[in-house]
């Protein structure tokens, strides 16, 4: 059956290797599969990051989008009404009001409504004792 004699198989055979050098080849084996899997953890923690900052610039802004007409938009004009209408206001940005003022119906109508004076009007009031009071209506 066999045609190889048994000294020639004997010698065919693997050789022992010396010894922990089976060991040093494990150790280097799990060291080189946790640095593999540390590579693979960053690069998918990398992708997340990157996924959620290009998430963050593609979503809309949680504020809806104001017209911006002479460089100013309508939540500054409404802010600085007040100070317009009294002429108290810096001559760059009471520059560009006007502007905005030129294109935007919606911020003209609201700083003409705060222009506009009220009306005092004049009435009996049951719980006051002497003149009329005077109570100021729009």
């Amino acid at each position: 059956m066999n045609d190889i004699p048994k000294k020639q198989q004997h010698d065919d055979a693997w050789d022992a290797c010396p010894r922990g050098e089976v060991s040093q080849l494990v150790q280097g084996l799990h060291a080189q599969r946790k640095q593999q899997s540390i590579v693979r953890a960053a690069t998918i923690a990398a992708c997340l990051l990157l996924i959620g900052v290009v998430g963050l610039f593609a979503l809309p802004n949680s504020e809806p989008r104001q017209p911006n007409y002479g460089g100013i938009v309508c939540s500054k004009v409404v802010q600085h009404a007040r100070a317009f209408i009294d002429g108290s206001l810096d001559a760059e940005i009471a520059d560009r009001i006007r502007v905005h003022l030129g294109e935007c119906k919606g911020c003209r109508d609201k700083i003409n409504g705060m222009r506009e004076p009220t009306a005092l009007t004049h009435v009996e009031s049951p719980y006051v004792n002497g003149p009329r009071v005077a109570l100021v209506t729009k």
